[in-house]
């Protein structure tokens, strides 16, 4: 079998997406292994994930601090504090989510909502600070893609 980018190039492996023969080379380029049309699929897919995660984000924090200081009359200058509290609360719940959730347990009714009341205080507390981070890490990661894409469609990769 012969690598699809390199004609008389004999296969060492394959596409773990699609399948297609990749040489040495070509297996050796991404990891894993994927060829450069499956590449492109995957990573326009993690973009658009990631580009959904970001503008979610703001567009929620905006709503909810409009509706604070429009509906709640409270002053822009301590609605706008109060939104990335409220917004940040999400990101602090994915980021204990991983380690908090009593998977073997099985709590009565009472020992969960108080479980789910400290998780919830607690993902609060910390989303202040893990929102600003994965927004970051989430634009940087759409920058390095995009990045990969154009040097895979110049021929650089």
């Amino acid at each position: 079998m012969e690598c699809i980018n390199h004609a008389g190039k004999m296969a060492s492996g394959t596409c773990q997406s699609c399948g297609k023969a990749l040489c040495t080379e070509c297996a050796n380029r991404f990891s894993p292994p994927l060829c450069e049309g499956c590449l492109l699929k995957n990573n326009n897919n993690v973009t658009t994930k990631l580009i959904s995660d970001v503008a979610i984000t703001v567009i929620v924090c905006i709503i909810l601090i409009m509706l604070l200081v429009m509906k709640g009359g409270v002053p822009i200058n301590e609605s706008i504090p109060l939104g990335l509290f409220l917004v940040g609360g999400w990101w602090g719940w994915q980021a204990l989510s991983d380690d908090t959730t009593p998977h073997i347990i099985i709590l009565p009714t009472q020992g969960a909502s108080v479980f789910y009341l400290f998780k919830l205080s607690l993902a609060m507390t910390i989303g202040i600070f893990v929102m600003p981070v994965v927004m970051l890490l989430r634009i940087i990661k759409i920058y390095q893609i995009n990045k990969l894409k154009r040097e895979v469609l110049t021929g650089k990769a």
